[in-house]
């Protein structure tokens, strides 16, 4: 049973898909956060609308999720070389 998705407007999956991307590919920056977020937020509002493309939509929130993931282990691993340089250089 497929769902029927509105495909006259396309704009929240094409804008998913594309955040996402830009999601992935500037992990190292502050901006990841925020274009991983929104490709998270109009994913599931273009689900949960039924409007667009799903399959954009769903490229988009797995990007959206791994752009957001790679920004928060990028976090960590600062967090943890800032905790060893405090502990071995006394900074």
């Amino acid at each position: 049973m497929t769902e029927e998705y509105d495909t006259e407007n396309t704009g929240l999956s094409i804008a998913s898909l594309v955040l996402g991307i830009l999601g992935v590919l500037a992990f190292s920056t502050g901006l990841s956060f925020v274009f991983s977020i929104l490709a998270i937020v109009f994913s599931v509002l273009c689900m949960k609308k039924k409007q667009g493309i799903k399959g954009l939509a769903v490229a988009g929130l797995v990007l959206g999720i791994v752009g957001l993931s790679l920004w928060a282990l990028l976090v960590v691993l600062l967090g943890g070389l800032l905790g060893l340089m405090l502990i071995f250089f006394g900074i």
